[in-house]
């Protein structure tokens, strides 16, 4: 299988972004996007105006969350290993739902979702999560700026990055965590998405 990039490529093609803007931008990553994210702020690269971590794996990777699923159901943890390995979530409307919204999404919101996911499925894949941990753990941020401007969230009925790995990445930054009761791992898309909208919208309005 083909990779993208390792997490340092990744870094390297957001700065060529950053770069490109006339005043530094506030940087919002979501899920292992959020490793890319953590990974930036703990270099001397371009200047962000501050970085909203959204269920995003923390910087100690994702080892521990498989290891708090497994012993919790290992049910849970074989669907979702599953579900990434094959991609089910592309075909398996129940997959979808699993792994990435609640029960209270609308049926027809969720097959919208998933053609999306369809439409924008890639052969190659963003990482080599195998080979993730020679990057891990993610030292912390360069600058104490970084942690006066952070924003971490994640939802309680997140089955990928679970409330543990939220607060984890919060302490990381030295914040305070948005927990969100009822969303799930795609959090700006779930039936409740205004509740993380507006906690996201007050942040950056006091940046």
């Amino acid at each position: 299988m083909k990779f993208a990039g390792t997490l340092e490529t990744h870094a390297d093609d957001v700065e060529d972004v950053v770069k490109s803007f006339a005043a530094p931008p506030v940087m919002v990553a979501h899920s292992f996007g959020g490793l890319v994210a953590e990974l930036y702020v703990s270099q001397p690269r371009a200047p962000l105006a501050g970085v909203a971590l959204v269920a995003s794996v923390p910087p100690s990777g994702n080892a521990d969350i498989i290891r708090r699923i497994t012993k919790r159901s290992i049910w849970d943890s074989a669907r979702i290993t599953w579900g990434f390995i094959t991609k089910s979530f592309l075909k398996n409307s129940a997959d979808t739902r699993f792994l990435f919204f609640s029960p209270q999404l609308g049926e027809a919101e969720l097959l919208k979702y998933q053609r999306y996911l369809q439409d924008n499925a890639s052969p190659v894949a963003l990482l080599d999560v195998r080979n993730l941990n020679a990057e891990l753990p993610i030292a912390a941020p360069m600058s104490a700026t970084y942690n006066a401007k952070a924003f971490v969230g994640g939802g309680a009925a997140d089955c990928v990055v679970d409330v543990p790995a939220v607060e984890e990445l919060a302490r990381h930054f030295h914040v305070q965590p948005s927990i969100w009761p009822s969303l799930a791992h795609d959090v700006m898309l779930d039936a409740d998405s205004d509740v993380a909208a507006a906690d996201l919208d007050a942040w950056l309005r006091a940046l």
